[in-house]
């Protein structure tokens, strides 16, 4: 069944979402704000400002006019999370009230502290959504190499996984919502960190503590959401923190490893960087241990450095690995 998709955002991850449901064997239609951006697109089938050396394999249709994306079957969001708001207010004029909205942003908003679906369900409430999830690097999805993501769904939308499924692709279903969308915005949080201590050339060894404990940190604050444990051990959890935690093509672990080597960078674009004060500010709303995160954002604010939060979470007092009681 051939599908009418609009993506909004025509970004390296928007532009590699677009070509996957092309390929999935959808229409789509892909808005973006830069002219020259969707010129390109349309007469020269490439995005090279986001996607260089890139010469797409399917056809999508682009434009810079909100009115293209009208009366779609599905949308798939892929702006900034900080700009999902603004996205979502200039799509309530054009999106049916039966069409799901795909979420694909990592982050949590500044100002209110919402998961994306949080702030689509306050700005337009009943409309049907689900939120894409996952290890992957747009440019590899851009370029059709195998990856897999979960794609958490609303009860009775199990169908929106084949807008994204090919040869290449493969979505896990889940109903896990709130999860899905912790496990993104706290690995972003992480990447930061681990990018920090590769840069710091602290080794392996700490590499290694610090993913595995940024987990139980992950774990605890989704938890405390109403997230599923199992979440958290899939694609969309340890899954997007393994690659993103050990791979410089991360740019939330880039922009870590250039902290630690004294380079100042753009963060307009690293939703860590946005993300990490928030959840700091989640962990304390809902009384969760986050010394990881917290050590990020002191270092990413100016209120500390990567020395001085090393010997603070290495002297913190020493405790058992896990909470649960042993079996006897």
């Amino acid at each position: 069944m051939t599908r009418e998709i609009a993506v909004i955002g025509a970004g390296a991850w928007g532009t590699a979402l677009a070509l996957l449901c092309a390929r999935a064997g959808n229409n789509v239609t892909i808005f973006a704000r830069d002219p020259l951006v969707v010129d390109e697109i349309n007469h020269c089938q490439s995005n090279q400002k986001f996607l260089p050396q890139l010469i797409f394999d399917v056809a999508i249709k682009a434009t810079t006019r909100m009115e293209d994306t009208a009366e779609k079957d599905a949308y798939v969001l892929a702006v900034p999370a900080q700009q999902n708001r603004a996205a979502l207010q200039n799509l309530a004029s054009v999106v049916p009230a039966t069409s799901p909205i795909v979420l694909t942003s990592k982050g949590i908003e500044q100002s209110t502290l919402f998961f994306m679906s949080e702030v689509l369900e306050s700005e337009l409430s009943g409309q049907p959504f689900a939120v894409l999830s996952g290890p992957n690097f747009s440019g590899e999805i851009a370029q059709s190499l195998p990856a897999a993501a979960t794609l958490a769904v609303m009860p009775g939308r199990e169908d929106l996984m084949n807008i994204f499924a090919t040869n290449n692709f493969r979505p896990y279903l889940s109903y896990d919502i709130i999860g899905v969308q912790v496990a993104g915005a706290v690995k972003n949080v992480l990447a930061i960190a681990s990018g920090m201590v590769t840069g710091a050339g602290l080794g392996e060894n700490a590499r290694a503590a610090l993913i595995t404990r940024g987990m139980a940190e992950l774990i605890r604050l989704g938890l405390a959401k109403g997230g599923q444990m199992d979440t958290f051990l899939g694609l969309s959890g340890y899954g997007d923190v393994l690659l993103t935690c050990t791979s410089l093509q991360s740019r939330n672990m880039s922009f870590g490893y250039s902290l630690s080597q004294g380079k100042q960078l753009s963060d307009h674009l690293k939703e860590g960087v946005f993300t990490a004060q928030t959840i700091v500010d989640l962990s304390q709303k809902y009384a969760v241990e986050m010394p990881i995160c917290s050590s990020v954002y002191k270092v990413i604010s100016g209120a500390s450095d990567i020395p001085t939060e090393l010997i603070t979470l290495m002297s913190r007092p020493l405790q058992k690995e896990f909470s649960r009681a042993p079996t006897r």
